[in-house]
């Protein structure tokens, strides 16, 4: 029935496919053959797993624990939880991109390797037979195509154990073989590339190039060549261990530590608002320029080495190190403690800060004046001194309390601060260091110094008297012991001229004594006579000075004697007057006409008269040379009649002085009298008694100047005495600025100012003072006998002094130059 060619041997005649003809199907269930003893359970295809547990019973490959396939849709081992898309050798690729997932180093990630018949790229457009190493011998051709230097083509060296022209045959036993230095790199057989002068076995390695730059392949081409960690690839400097990808940026070195572009070089590490250019410790937000200085830490917390680490941060006088609060100058050591302000003022954790200070029985917090041992709880109320005595809130008659006798009967009564001490009431004189409130007054100090002197009176030998005080001046014949030394005699000779001070009109001048001659119209009593003339004729040369009336405004000088010689040399007048009369610097006249003279090296400057604002002559038969007139009214010179005067090398020029605000007029630095003067006239000192001529224009020709002063010459400073250990400098001119310089021994300081320089030959300035600073004091007096001499410059000029109480001299100039 079912046309399967059995009809009944068929056990099933309606199913073709159930027949003794058919071969069992194993595991469906069905008698496929018809014959019952065929079991329906059995293994196909012989791969040791029946069909019950195979799941595919006809493929003896696919059975369970069978290896799973890649990529071949099959279940290989008859687990379905098995992936069949996996990557079996761990290339990196699955097998669905792997064309041999049973090699690892075959897959689309790998080169093509040339002539080793095997896809390496899973590409097969890749070409096997290529040129790996581009040196364009294929690697059918090329016996090392990863390998430039080597192809049919390259030549032969004879010593590096390579076949490099692929001939068969190795170094020596190649006819071909060569040594020569091709490249001119000095390397021959050991260069590895002769064609290329860059490479050699000297040469360095250049990262990732793909050449052996050195000729050793040992050499790794991605190397870490300063062992930071980091290849050359990674590594922006490698040959610089500190220059690598973590390492940390430096500031402001203008190197890219990091290896990072984007990192600053100028940063704020820490946060502190201070980049690390400034910033001492850039890691450290509590160290930078803004905080202030912790003492004795160590740390340079303000990045200013120049700030003491043990210092005294609020200038009290106490370093840090012993003061309990040195950012508070009212707490110190130094301080007294303040009552009941719950602070330890004086950094001492022992002293009380309830206390009775002045002893008067009443603690300080409730003593309404505890500075005031006359006011507290326990002291009686006085009616009429307008004070709260006993510190209840009333004074005076408001308290029912006040007294007003008069117990020690010395006159005061409620005004008496101790009224029953006799000795002690508002009348007495405050006695000194004796602790006790003589006068009533609290504002009269008990070590005070009563007389204004300057001394104490623990120091001075009596503090009624200010003439009297330990580093006083002893004055002469006055019965008193004015520096308070006993030994000092009260008849002294000051200026060592051998006469004491009470015959001696000026004992501070060794030229002024009784045995001195009087010098003419100089003004001064020199023989200590006032008796004696200063306008009489002493040399008896026929002149007389004469204290200029109608005629001279500074001088007159009449000569009567026929020998009589005029000579007028080297002076300076400036700004004299004769409204009403003639020569307005000096009038000369020669009574009798048969006299001579010379006029010379003299300056008239801003003289005013009649006639002949700078000289009137008359009958003068001499010479008027090289003297300078400027700004005298009317004219400069004028003759009277008669005169046979001559003239020369006289200068109109203004003369530059100095200053005319003083009565001393010296040349200023490029006056044009400095060196102008006729050297056969001018005298062998100047004004100041300096020895002239002096080379005033650097011109190696020392000539005298015309004036009074020698250029650079002159006082500029006054020593004035101050007592026997200090001195100070008067000012001649407000005006102007002094230069002070050492020259040698002792000290000269000016507090605050002041530095010890260095020793002479060669003066170095170290400092400059306004004349506003000056007088200065505070200064050292070297031993009685030495003398130290100062280089005191004046608008330019070097100006020498003795310095001292008894020394004897005047600060002068002296032929230093100034730097």
């Amino acid at each position: 029935l079912d046309n399967d060619g059995y009809s009944c041997s068929d056990c099933d005649d309606t199913d073709p496919l159930r027949n003794p003809g058919l071969t069992e199907i194993g595991c469906d269930g069905i008698d496929n053959d018809c014959d019952p003893g065929t079991d329906d359970v059995f293994d196909g295809d012989n791969d040791g797993f029946d069909c019950d547990v195979d799941c595919k019973d006809d493929d003896p490959n696919v059975f369970p624990g069978a290896i799973e396939i890649p990529c071949d849709f099959v279940n290989n081992d008859c687990d379905t939880a098995t992936l069949d898309i996996f990557d079996l050798d761990l290339d990196g690729y699955d097998c669905q991109f792997d064309c041999d997932e049973y090699d690892a180093n075959v897959n689309p990630g790998m080169p093509e390797i040339g002539c080793d018949g095997i896809d390496n790229d899973c590409d097969p457009f890749t070409l096997d037979f290529d040129d790996a190493d581009s040196d364009t011998y294929r690697c059918d051709q090329d016996c090392n195509d990863m390998d430039p230097l080597v192809n049919p083509g390259a030549f032969e060296k004879c010593d590096d154990g390579i076949d490099n022209d692929c001939d068969g045959d190795v170094d020596g036993a190649d006819s071909d073989c060569t040594c020569a230095d091709l490249d001119g790199d000095g390397y021959q057989c050991q260069d590895c590339d002769d064609g290329d002068p860059a490479i050699n076995p000297a040469a360095v390695e250049i990262c990732d190039d793909g050449i052996d730059n050195d000729c050793n392949p040992a050499t790794i081409d991605i190397d870490d060549v300063d062992g930071d960690g980091f290849d050359c690839l990674a590594d922006c400097d490698d040959t610089n261990p500190f220059i690598r990808p973590n390492a940390a940026e430096i500031c402001d070195d203008g190197i890219d530590n990091d290896c990072n572009p984007a990192t600053l070089d100028i940063v704020d590490n820490d946060g502190d608002g201070f980049t690390c250019d400034v910033d001492c410790n850039d890691n450290d937000p509590a160290i930078n320029p803004g905080m202030t200085e912790l003492c004795n830490d160590t740390i340079d917390n303000d990045c200013n080495p120049s700030t003491v680490d043990i210092g005294d941060l609020d200038f009290d006088g106490v370093i840090c190190t012993f003061d309990c609060d040195d950012g508070d100058n009212m707490i110190s050591p130094n301080l007294p403690e303040i009552c009941n302000d719950g602070i330890d003022n004086d950094c001492n954790p022992a002293t009380p800060d309830v206390f009775d200070a002045d002893g008067d029985g009443t603690t300080c917090d409730v003593d309404c004046d505890d500075m005031d041992s006359a006011r507290g709880q326990l002291i009686a109320e006085k009616c009429n001194d307008g004070i709260d005595n006993d510190c209840d809130g009333d004074v005076d008659g408001a308290d029912s309390d006040c007294s007003c006798g008069d117990v020690d009967l010395d006159g005061y009564s409620c005004t008496d601060c101790d009224d029953a001490v006799a000795s002690v009431n508002p009348g007495a004189i405050e006695v000194c260091n004796d602790g006790i409130d003589n006068d009533c007054n609290p504002a009269t100090p008990d070590v005070g110094d009563l007389d204004n002197d300057g001394f104490l009176c623990t120091e001075d030998c009596d503090d009624q008297d200010p003439l009297a005080f330990p580093s006083g001046q002893e004055i002469c014949n006055d019965g008193i012991d004015n520096d308070c030394n006993p030994a000092t005699p009260d008849l002294i000779d000051a200026d060592s001229d051998t006469y004491l001070c009470d015959v001696d009109c000026d004992d501070n001048d060794p030229l002024i004594n009784p045995g001195q001659p009087e010098l003419g119209c100089d003004g001064i009593d020199n023989d200590c006579d006032p008796m004696t003339s200063d306008l009489a004729d002493f040399d008896m040369d026929g002149f007389t000075c004469v204290d200029g009336s109608v005629r001279g405004g500074a001088i007159t000088v009449l000569a009567s004697s026929p020998t009589a010689t005029v000579t007028v040399v080297n002076n300076t007048f400036y700004n004299n007057a004769m409204p009403s009369g003639i020569g307005g610097a000096i009038y000369v006249d020669d009574l009798d006409a048969t006299g001579s003279g010379m006029v010379a090296n003299n300056v008239f400057f801003n003289n005013q008269a009649e006639l002949g604002g700078g000289i009137v002559h008359t009958f003068f038969y001499g010479d008027l040379n090289n003297n300078d007139f400027s700004m005298n009214t009317p004219g400069d010179f004028y003759d009277a009649g008669g005169s046979g005067m001559s003239r020369r090398a006289n200068l109109f020029v203004d003369p530059q002085l100095s200053s005319t605000s003083t009565a001393n007029y010296r040349l200023a630095p490029g006056s044009p009298l400095i060196d102008a003067g006729d050297p056969t006239l001018a005298p062998t000192n100047d004004f100041d008694r300096i020895e002239r001529p002096y080379d005033g224009d650097g011109d190696m020709t020392a000539l005298p100047d015309i004036g009074a002063f020698e250029w650079p010459s002159g006082e500029v400073l006054n020593l004035m005495s101050v007592g026997p250990d200090a001195f100070v400098w008067q000012v001649e001119d407000p005006d102007d600025v002094y230069n002070v310089y050492r020259a040698s021994l002792g000290n000269l300081k000016n507090t605050g100012n002041y530095t010890q320089p260095p020793l002479l030959p060669v003066p170095e300035q170290f400092c400059e003072f306004p004349a506003s600073a000056l007088p200065f004091g505070d200064g050292y007096r070297p031993p009685n006998g030495i003398v130290a001499y100062y280089l005191v410059t004046h608008r330019g000029f070097a100006v020498e002094g003795s310095l001292g109480t008894d020394w004897n001299g005047v600060l002068r100039l002296n032929a230093f130059p100034c730097p």
